[in-house]
């Protein structure tokens, strides 16, 4: 099984090298020095099939084919690059993360188990039904916190573009905003709390100026697609959570010596990426020219063309 997992992982990657897979590469390399990253930077491979994702084991990140010569998606990069300090269990450098992780785990499983014991004393019909909703979600926020973390290494070690990026994977996606499992478990949280864990963490970091836009523009997006939270959402996902998972990671990553984002960063790659959805909202229609030009600049510095 680790055999096979290899060859169609890490050697499909290097044996099906692409000139993308070397730029990208070389990009995160440029990313994991901006923000001080302390582990080795992943090889990256344009053979994903579905969007970007990262293999722990064989530090390898995935990311659709096309992604290298755009660049309102790369924020993720940042998300994938979380994945491993969280996956590691022998650095020390990141024991401050992981425990604030676990304490997030631990606050919400405290939350359901005290819901459940709510529920138990009502005794009404839907009483069994609201307890396996309980423990599908207890089992799913083992997932859920690693996500929520990786979004929050992304907005504390870039701002406001992994936010912009978020959005605009939901619009592109269809997705469904409030959806909270009821039948079976769920790898990742719901996009509006995962959200609403991205404003508190600028709010952390000082983006004050960059609120307002994002919270606006996501609130439009759950008006244009009729989107209202459920009774489950509010249940599972309540905003007091939300708020100390927030302040849990922050104090978390803190720790780490990875790099904080803050309005003043002059980082080439970070500048960039922020400046991206800074041009595609007030410049619509100049935005594809610069892009192309802006890509074109990176590739240049990355030693790697497009032919």
């Amino acid at each position: 099984d680790d055999i096979t997992e290899l060859e169609i992982t890490g050697i499909f990657a290097l044996a099906r090298r692409h000139r993308d897979d070397i730029f990208l590469t070389r990009m995160v390399d440029m990313i994991c020095q901006e923000i001080k990253y302390p582990f080795l930077p992943p090889v990256v491979s344009t053979l994903s099939l579905n969007y970007f994702s990262i293999h722990n084991k064989y530090e390898v990140m995935f990311v659709p084919l096309n992604e290298g010569n755009y660049l309102l998606h790369l924020p993720d990069l940042y998300h994938e690059l979380a994945h491993p300090l969280l996956f590691d269990q022998h650095s020390t450098k990141f024991e401050a993360m992981r425990s604030a992780a676990d304490r997030g785990w631990a606050h919400a499983i405290k939350y359901l188990k005290s819901e459940g014991d709510n529920e138990q004393r009502l005794s009404r019909p839907q009483t069994q039904e609201y307890l396996f909703y309980f423990h599908l979600w207890e089992r799913s926020w083992r997932h859920w916190i690693i996500e929520f973390f990786c979004d929050l290494f992304a907005v504390f070690t870039l701002g406001p573009a992994f936010a912009w990026s978020h959005i605009h994977l939901c619009m592109k996606m269809q997705s469904k905003p409030f959806d909270t499992p009821i039948m079976s478990l769920s790898s990742h949280p719901a996009d509006h709390a995962r959200m609403l864990v991205m404003l508190n963490g600028l709010k952390f970091l000082g983006y004050d100026d960059a609120i307002n836009p994002i919270e606006q523009k996501w609130n439009e997006y759950l008006k244009l697609s009729n989107a209202k939270p459920t009774a489950n959402y509010k249940r599972c996902f309540p905003e007091e959570l939300l708020n100390e998972i927030s302040e849990l990671a922050f104090k978390g990553i803190q720790a780490t010596p990875c790099r904080l984002a803050k309005p003043s960063i002059v980082d080439t790659i970070h500048n960039l990426f922020n400046e991206a959805w800074s041009q595609f909202w007030n410049n619509p229609y100049d935005y594809i020219a610069w892009e192309n030009e802006q890509v074109k600049r990176l590739r240049d510095m990355c030693r790697v063309t497009k032919e």
